[in-house]
């Protein structure tokens, strides 16, 4: 249960967490052994998180640039692909794409490609979370379920925002 809370916490976090949009970069080839193609250019938000992030505006995201942003500051060796010292836009499409597929994998405890009830950890607020994810009422949520949730979160927290004064 805390696993699958910590998923949609993240996950709502992030989504909070992007503001504005940029214009896409440049396309990314698909990381080696990738099960699905890497993004070949930026969500919106994820453009305006890195364009955010990178406070010199270089293009690049150091460690110190990062340390404002836990999850980003606790994953930077793995996202630092080439391990230049830097997360180009290029390396923080694949460690997207690899969070995405290692978060859902991580809860999905008996690997058969859903989240069951038995498989929740615990944590504040994870069986609401799973209930409302688990739109069939099946008693498991799918990768599909949990990406509609993270998308709904999305665009929930983007209606919250343009609605401000």
């Amino acid at each position: 249960m805390k696993r699958i809370a910590t998923f949609f916490l993240t996950s709502s976090i992030a989504a909070f967490s992007w503001a504005q949009s940029d214009p896409p970069a440049a396309p990314a080839p698909a990381p080696a052994g990738a099960t699905e193609p890497a993004p070949t250019t930026d969500t919106p938000e994820d453009a305006a998180f890195f364009k955010r992030v990178d406070t010199n505006g270089d293009g690049k995201i150091t460690a110190d640039e990062s340390a404002k942003h836990k999850h980003l500051s606790k994953g930077f060796g793995k996202a630092d692909a080439d391990g230049d010292g830097n997360i180009s836009r290029d390396e923080m499409r694949k460690a997207r794409v690899t969070r995405k597929k290692d978060s859902f994998g991580k809860m999905d405890a008996n690997k058969d490609g859903s989240i069951e009830r038995g498989e929740l950890k615990g944590g504040e607020n994870s069986e609401a979370r799973f209930n409302k994810a688990d739109s069939n009422a099946d008693g498991s949520v799918t990768k599909s379920e949990a990406k509609t949730m993270r998308d709904d979160k999305k665009a929930e927290f983007k209606e919250n925002r343009n609605s401000k004064p």
